[in-house]
């Protein structure tokens, strides 16, 4: 990838995860070695080194298909369709069995991609310090959830526990609770939940929609 453009694709990391957020669990935590060093806590996840996706520019696993400008931005020059320069979180890290948060999400039967997502919490961070308010929030979760589930970079989960130190209480998962006939996915609802319209501080005003079946 040309050197000018080689760091606009994706998020890098602007700021450290607040003191509350389960973004830190992705990493090792030991203390400082004058009081001991001992373990604090394992890490969720070890990187490996990053593989590019086998995805191609036009394969029928996108949706939305990308668009014109997108494929020339990865093709760079080439003839389409061309290998996707992507690098999926699966492509990146192995998760760690015996971490916290493995051992949590395993309990309670969650899908597991990368550990919790440090690019939904580094936006969610800097929506904030841009004065976004909390619809704008609720949009944004759904966008990063949109992308990074599909992509393979996380796991709904992962997306969700990334924003929730910054989410309102009225938009906090619920984790763990188990679905019924009457109430499904009740963990999960609240990533829109129902009846909920969102008046953007841009405009466009969402109409609420039954985001799980």
């Amino acid at each position: 990838m040309p050197s000018n453009v080689k760091y606009t694709f994706g998020f890098p990391d602007f700021l450290w995860p607040t003191k509350n957020s389960w973004v830190n669990f992705g990493f090792d935590a030991s203390l400082p070695n004058d009081v001991g060093g001992g373990v604090l806590w394992v890490g969720a996840r070890k990187h490996t080194g990053c593989n590019e996706t086998g995805l191609m520019t036009d394969s029928p696993e996108i949706y939305p298909p990308l668009s014109q400008r997108e494929i020339e931005a990865q093709c760079e020059g080439k003839a389409p369709p061309c290998q996707l320069q992507w690098y999926p979180g699966a492509n990146c890290y192995n998760l760690v069995a015996d971490s916290f948060y493995a051992e949590r999400a395993t309990r309670n039967g969650y899908r597991m991609v990368a550990g919790p997502s440090g690019t939904t919490a580094n936006v969610f961070q800097l929506a904030l310090s841009l004065g976004f308010t909390n619809d704008d929030l609720l949009a944004f979760r759904v966008v990063m959830t949109a992308w990074l589930v599909q992509s393979n970079d996380h796991s709904l989960l992962e997306t969700m526990l990334a924003a929730e130190s910054q989410m309102p209480s009225e938009y906090s998962m619920q984790w763990g609770r188990k679905s019924y006939d009457q109430d499904k996915w009740p963990d999960f609802q609240r990533i829109w939940p129902r009846g909920t319209t969102l008046n953007t501080s841009w405009g466009p005003v969402f109409q609420s929609f039954h985001f799980l079946p």
